[in-house]
C-alpha cells in the first residue's frame, strides 16, 4: 500500500479490529488505552502509567517509492 496520506488512513483503519468496543465511546477504556491516571496520583497524570495496546487487527506494509 502506499504510504502517502490516503494510504496511511486506510492503513490505519483496516489495522483496526471493528468488533471491539471504541475507546472513544468508553471513557473509563479511553483514559486506560492511552495511560490517563484520571486520580491524579501519579505526577501529570501519566508519569509510570502502561499503555493499553490493542494487537493490530492485520500486518500492513507501507511503500514509499523515491527516485
Amino acid at each position: 500500500m502506499g504510504a502517502g496520506g490516503i494510504g496511511f488512513d486506510v492503513s490505519e483503519f483496516l489495522a483496526h479490529d471493528m468488533s471491539h468496543t471504541r475507546a472513544s465511546e468508553d471513557t473509563a477504556k479511553f483514559w486506560q488505552e492511552w495511560g490517563m491516571d484520571i486520580n491524579l496520583e501519579r505526577r501529570g497524570g501519566i508519569e509510570g502509567m502502561e499503555k493499553l495496546i490493542p494487537k493490530p487487527h492485520r500486518e500492513i506494509y507501507l511503500l514509499q517509492r523515491k527516485k
